[in-house]
């Protein structure tokens, strides 16, 4: 049975400080000092289900993959691309015996695409958003594409016979996380199909990375409280994005610039930012360290018993 929490809860946060809505001094305070709160002790009441590893690839691999990475990416944006191009797509598809998939914050539904990219079209993918998006449209003659409005809080009726649920870079806006994965926990315990779910989510280091963005960040004692959901049918696995070198190039050409006054220079000088992109990379795969990762992303496989 999928576990309820003793105290019914509907977030990780312990605020709903929201820097989407935009804040005045006071309020970029306030959730500064919020999410400080919110990420302390983040390796305390762990679920000891949950592995940890770090998210690794060859030297040979990162300059194969590294051209269908956008030139200006940030160094998290590169990272979870690359863990999406490295992701055995094809074996889940023979495992699942086809992929039904949905996103949510799907935004324009670019992670849909690249998914049916990497498979030949063949994933029925249904994206949802709290917003459209005009990029929609033109995916209205594509029979395995379909997209709806709808908030997170009202995910269960959406989910269907879905297989494979995935988020990039969302869940760090919905309000109710804990009551959007509470929805997943009841569909995943009635399911007589194993469901896969990817979840790209910023960690505790982006509140100096990401600063005034969305509500929270995750720290492993956050996202246990989503695990602790699932019951032991679910295999749990949280990777941890690159580290150090990734965070300091990351504050080199973006927060600098952004908090301080200066100019974003990627575009002009993306070689050269490029560069030392790839490089950290390298060097934090090689040489990860574990407090400071650059962001995550939580593996979830729940087999019918």
């Amino acid at each position: 049975m999928y576990k309820k929490d003793i105290i019914r809860q509907t977030s990780t946060s312990c605020h709903a400080v929201n820097a989407d809505d935009g804040l005045g001094i006071t309020g970029k305070i306030i959730w500064l000092v919020f999410n400080a709160l919110n990420n302390r002790f983040p390796l305390s009441i762990i679920d000891n289900s949950l592995i940890q590893r770090d998210f690794k690839i060859s030297n040979a691999d990162l300059e194969l993959n590294w051209n269908s990475i956008s030139k200006n990416a940030s160094p998290a944006r590169a990272l979870c691309d690359l863990f999406w191009l490295k992701l055995p797509l094809h074996f889940l598809e023979n495992e699942l015996g086809g992929l039904r998939a949905i996103e949510i914050g799907c935004g324009s539904g670019a992670y849909g695409f690249l998914i049916n990219k990497i498979l030949g079209n063949r994933v029925y993918y249904k994206g949802v958003d709290v917003k459209p998006n005009p990029v929609w449209d033109s995916y209205a003659n594509q029979p395995n594409y379909e997209f709806l409005v709808a908030d997170s809080t009202d995910i269960q009726v959406h989910l269907k016979n879905a297989n494979f649920i995935f988020t990039q870079s969302a869940l760090e806006h919905f309000e109710e996380d804990l009551t959007f994965f509470r929805a997943i926990a009841r569909f995943v315990e009635n399911a007589k199909h194993t469901i896969f779910q990817v979840h790209l989510i910023p960690s505790e280091y982006c509140i100096t990375t990401f600063t005034w963005h969305g509500i929270r960040q995750y720290s492993p004692r956050n996202i246990s409280k989503i695990t602790n959901l699932f019951s032991n049918k679910t295999e749990k696995i949280l990777y941890r994005l690159g580290s150090r070198q990734c965070n300091k190039v990351h504050r080199r050409w973006i927060s600098n610039n952004r908090y301080f006054g200066g100019t974003d220079k990627r575009e002009q000088e993306h070689a050269k930012y490029g560069e030392e992109l790839k490089r950290a990379i390298h060097i934090d795969m090689k040489s990860p360290g574990e407090r400071e990762s650059c962001f995550y992303a939580l593996v979830l496989k729940s087999s019918p018993v």
